[in-house]
């Protein structure tokens, strides 16, 4: 089902995502993100999507936007806010126009009283369109949200490190200093189909153990597990010691950037700090693999900044009707 609404058509069916995959990819080809990805927005779905409404997007010619949006509540939101970490708008439009046609979709709609916009990183110049054009609109407010962090070395891995500084070296030889001391410990690498099931049922173990809040939904996690080792995108790590797992990384690797998902880490071995040393060995495989960059997300642990040498702020919108 489907319906015009001024400068889009409007599809309310989740299967469009899968038919418009191919194109909506190649808008956001070499953007590196996993995060804007019909896949992600797929699997996404399939979890947490049955409380909501659907709504695509897509841009009437000339010119082409597709926009995964959720509708809950009457609030209209983009699709994704929950694991979700970052958001752009996939289209050919100059920013300006883009920016124009969406604002006036947003405060038209009768099905919603409440847009919220969140993620959207202030380093995108249509996020910055944004931000300028609804500056003083009725009905718009705009806040800061949280800071990405982002390791981009500007030389060979190895020697970017050496360039972090001294407190940086120091943190990282302390961690393989204790590990070595310890000894039988082992780090292994997941990209295959069969490695994703495998590195799901050690993330599940090592996450019940763990501090983080349980997830709210396993089969979001084996499905993204699953779906992004399809593609060739997955790749994970873990740390075992003394044969158990001790700590691991969850990411993905696409377009020369490696994105940190979740880390997590059996606090049995905290001693030993399983969460710095996976981080470690997983970079320095990414890099030896070829990527670019290395996406930490936000947060603002002490301990991103063994690798970091760049942040970018996200920004979110909220516009209210009356």
């Amino acid at each position: 089902m489907s319906d015009n609404q001024g400068a889009f058509q409007v599809t309310y069916d989740p299967d469009v995502m899968g038919h418009m995959e191919e194109s909506w990819r190649s808008l956001s080809d070499g953007k590196g993100s996993v995060y804007a990805d019909p896949l992600w927005y797929q699997v996404w779905w399939d979890a947490f999507g049955k409380e909501g409404q659907f709504l695509f997007l897509e841009g009437k010619q000339p010119g082409v936007i597709y926009l995964p949006m959720f509708l809950e509540y009457r609030t209209l939101g983009l699709l994704g806010n929950i694991y979700s970490h970052r958001h752009w708008f996939a289209s050919s439009l100059e920013d300006k126009e883009l920016v124009e046609r969406l604002v006036s979709f947003w405060e038209s709609g009768a099905s919603w009283d409440r847009v919220v916009l969140k993620n959207l990183p202030r380093s995108s110049s249509a996020v910055r369109e944004l931000e300028s054009y609804v500056e003083g609109r009725e009905g718009w407010s705009t806040s800061l949200g949280e800071t990405e962090h982002w390791a981009i070395p500007d030389d060979e891995w190895w020697h970017y490190l050496d360039k972090k500084g001294r407190d940086s070296r120091k943190k990282r030889r302390r961690v393989h200093r204790r590990l070595e001391e310890h000894g039988n410990f082992r780090f292994q690498r997941y990209h295959t189909v069969e490695d994703a099931k495998d590195f799901a049922r050690i993330y599940f173990r090592v996450m019940v153990r763990s501090w983080k809040k349980p997830d709210s939904s396993r089969n979001f996690f084996r499905r993204l597990c699953q779906r992004f080792a399809e593609i060739g995108w997955f790749r994970s790590y873990v740390l075992f010691v003394d044969d158990e797992p001790a700590g691991f990384q969850l990411g993905f690797f696409r377009d020369g950037v490696y994105s940190c998902y979740k880390t997590a880490y059996d606090p049995a071995y905290s001693r030993l700090s399983p969460g710095i040393a996976v981080m470690d060995y997983a970079f320095d495989d990414v890099f030896l693999y070829g990527a670019s960059a290395v996406d930490l997300l936000t947060g603002d642990g002490a301990y991103k900044s063994i690798w970091c040498n760049q942040t970018v702020e996200q920004v979110s919108f909220s516009y209210s009707r009356g």
